[in-house]
């Protein structure tokens, strides 16, 4: 049995995200405003939103872990609320690897496991919306790793 783990990456990733906003929202206000009362508040304000985001993403991270088993693929995660979700490999149609140019700068890729589940599957008034089973952070050599385990079961 093979298990995986969210990378570190993904918190440096969710960092970069948090100091893009606290920048976005800090450095305007100063620029417009001028008014130093005002830009510290906001600047605390982000702060300590961000931290709670990095904490957050922090557990996501811990939780999360993914096991290759020997006839089915198990993603154990969730922070409050514990999720086990189990995917037989006879029962996955698809395992795709998806390159977001932003996600690459910090050697991450997303890896979506499609089934034929119907869950997947959301018709909303004559508008459909579907959804992997799974998706989740991994590097590319893991995912690709991931990818031949899949297909050569």
């Amino acid at each position: 049995m093979k298990t995986y783990k969210l990378p570190k990456t993904v918190l440096a990733f969710h960092l970069g995200r948090v100091i893009i906003v606290w920048l976005l929202g800090v450095a305007p206000t100063w620029w417009l405003s001028r008014d130093l009362k005002l830009t510290l508040y906001l600047a605390l304000i982000l702060f300590i939103l961000g931290a709670i985001v990095l904490f957050i993403a922090y557990l996501e991270y811990y939780y999360f872990s993914l096991e290759l088993g020997s006839d089915s693929l198990t993603v154990k995660s969730g922070v409050i609320v514990k999720s086990l979700k189990t995917i037989a490999f006879k029962s996955i149609q698809s395992v795709d690897v998806s390159y977001d140019p932003l996600i690459q700068i910090f050697g991450l890729v997303i890896v979506r496991v499609w089934s034929s589940s119907p869950q997947q599957f959301n018709l909303n008034s004559g508008d459909s919306h579907n959804r992997p089973d799974l998706a989740f952070y991994l590097t590319k050599a893991e995912a690709e790793i991931l990818k031949q385990s899949v297909a050569n079961r």
